[in-house]
């Protein structure tokens, strides 16, 4: 994805420790709560979670508009990262044909995950750094993406969107702080263990680039025409056989209009989200 890249354990272990060390120099400085967890202290799960990937309830998210998810993270301990695109098709963060597929072969989500005390630590960070309240601040910066990241707590979702993630200039001392935080999420996200297992994409999600326009449907499109699925919503969204069809169209190269993107859902998301 575009501005927020998924790395897999073998490559993330200094990333998360990068992270622990921002946070604690933050601690020692004065700037934040001491209170830092350390992923380094847990031990190593001797396996994966019993449960199916994807079946659980969703945690958290993060992703970085338009491109859809960089990562999704369940309540058992699965964490769902989009696969390599399949057949020579589409490569992570394309605009359309998400890799995530439908047929539980290559391009699935794939599914990875965490030790009981990673979940943990991730739940702690997650609650108290993303609530509306907290100030991340905005580097004074143009052209760059914005980050989403999303907690589920009871069922409530809390979603902060911080702009260019990782730039930290001209920013107070708690901005950084905070904006560490959510980094170390990630970083927590994307050091979850690599596994065989994967989970079918359950959905497509079409939404404008940047608001409604005028479009053409493009002749061989294969399901409802796009002025008819969005006309002037923000998005919508395909299942089943109708998605599974646009998707395949999309992964033989089918045309899509430059404002319009599309992508997959993970389990667990339903309409636009």
């Amino acid at each position: 994805m575009r501005g927020v890249h998924r790395v897999r354990r073998r490559s993330t272990v200094g990333a998360v420790a990068g992270a622990f060390a921002a946070l604690l120099s933050a601690t020692l400085s004065g700037c934040m709560e001491p209170s830092v967890p350390d992923p380094a202290t847990c031990p190593a799960p001797e396996s994966p979670p019993a449960s199916e990937p994807g079946s659980g309830e969703l945690l958290a998210s993060q992703g970085a508009w338009p491109y859809g998810n960089a990562w999704v993270v369940y309540d058992d301990g699965w964490v769902l990262t989009p696969g390599p695109a399949r057949d020579g098709g589409f490569a992570p963060g394309a605009r359309v044909a998400p890799p995530p597929g439908f047929d539980g072969d290559a391009g699935a989500w794939e599914a990875s995950y965490l030790s009981e005390c990673e979940l943990e630590m991730l739940i702690e960070l997650a609650g108290s750094t993303i609530q509306e309240e907290v100030d991340f601040g905005s580097p004074q910066a143009t052209d760059g993406l914005s980050t989403s990241v999303s907690y589920w707590d009871g069922g409530e979702d809390t979603r902060v969107s911080v702009y260019m993630l990782g730039n930290d200039g001209g920013l107070s001392r708690s901005q950084r702080a905070a904006r560490e935080r959510l980094e170390l999420i990630g970083a927590i996200a994307e050091s979850a263990r690599a596994t065989d297992h994967v989970a079918p994409a359950t959905g497509l999600l079409l939404h404008w680039r940047l608001g409604p326009v005028d479009v053409s449907t493009p002749q061989a499109w294969p399901v409802q025409p796009i002025e008819e699925l969005l006309g002037s919503e923000d998005c919508a969204v395909l299942s089943g056989a109708e998605a599974e069809t646009l998707y395949r169209y999309l992964l033989d190269g089918g045309e899509v209009p430059e404002d319009v993107y599309v992508r997959a859902l993970a389990p667990g998301f339903e309409g636009c989200t």
